[in-house]
């Protein structure tokens, strides 16, 4: 163990940040990490087949029925945090000419102990209560429309719509099209909050004009808001349902309202604390919808 390791009693190091930032030159998002670890604990008889999903031996889940995870440690979400979004996107540590083991030993010195204190003061003060609820529902696409079919037929169908990108590529490209012989997908919904003290706090620093304390915890928030929906996908993954992909939708204040209404009209959201506000957004502030996307 390194002198830093030992007085930090395991904090974040720069050995861990340069194994987490910059260990494998190809680029790879936090879900894919996860899922190709989940690639080596799952049968291989969800992976190598066909690409339709109900050839898969899914497992024996609920369908429209939801699953709350819910857990005040913090220290189960680490593994999920983007420290390179953290430190030079939240919090302006911007990359110059320096080398990449330049810039983590700088990190160190400069970052982490930041970090390293502000993961102590959350966790003696209570600021976050991380809440996750998912929820795997059947749907169609129908062009860029993508159709949730409703647990009961008289119920209205939500409709999603996911705009062709400059590639040609579309969400919807990954699900079984409308006329496809009355055949569905599976998706999983996922919403997830931090709770109301996070805002709350970050509030009361700007009026006590703490405005560089409340930016770190604002990003940092921002950042554990992500980690919760991609640990709450890794769950999911390892249920065996749906394996590909993860989209998120976003925050109250980068959403579509239409989407919000839409998704938070067929989720028991209310199980997680999260209602809708009079100008027609989530709430608490740090909240976030997210879709898993079938293989």
């Amino acid at each position: 163990m390194s002198g830093s390791e030992e007085k930090n009693g395991g904090d974040t190091s720069a050995q861990e940040l340069v194994d987490t930032l910059f260990g494998q030159r190809e680029e790879l998002s936090v879900h894919e990490k996860n899922s190709r670890a989940a690639h080596k604990e799952l049968p291989d008889f969800l992976f190598g087949r066909s690409d339709e999903q109900d050839a898969l031996p899914l497992s024996d889940v609920s369908y429209y029925e939801a699953t709350v995870i819910e857990e005040d440690n913090l220290k189960f979400l680490a593994p999920y945090i983007d420290e390179l979004s953290l430190f030079e996107t939240r919090w302006g540590y911007k990359k110059g000419g320096e080398t990449r083991d330049e810039w983590c030993r700088r990190m160190e010195m400069q970052a982490v102990p930041v970090l390293n204190e502000l993961t102590k003061v959350c966790a003696e003060e209570g600021l976050f209560h991380p809440q996750a609820l998912y929820f795997y529902v059947h749907c169609t696409a129908d062009g860029e429309t993508l159709k949730i079919l409703p647990k009961n037929e008289k119920d209205a169908s939500p409709e999603l719509h996911f705009p062709r990108l400059a590639n040609g590529c579309c969400v919807c490209d990954r699900f079984k099209q409308t006329e496809s012989s009355g055949a569905c997908d599976v998706a999983g919904l996922i919403a997830v909050n931090l709770g109301k003290t996070v805002s709350e706090t970050v509030k009361q620093w700007q009026k006590e004009e703490r405005f560089e304390e409340a930016g770190l915890l604002s990003g940092y928030a921002a950042e554990l808001l992500k980690a919760m929906t991609e640990y709450a996908a890794t769950v999911m993954t390892k249920e065996g349902v749906c394996v590909g992909p993860l989209h998120f939708f976003g925050t109250p204040e980068t959403c579509p309202a239409k989407v919000q209404s839409d998704l938070l009209g067929i989720l028991p959201s209310e199980l997680i604390g999260i209602s809708f506000s009079r100008s027609y957004l989530m709430m608490p502030e740090y909240t976030a919808l997210a879709m898993l996307l079938p293989r």
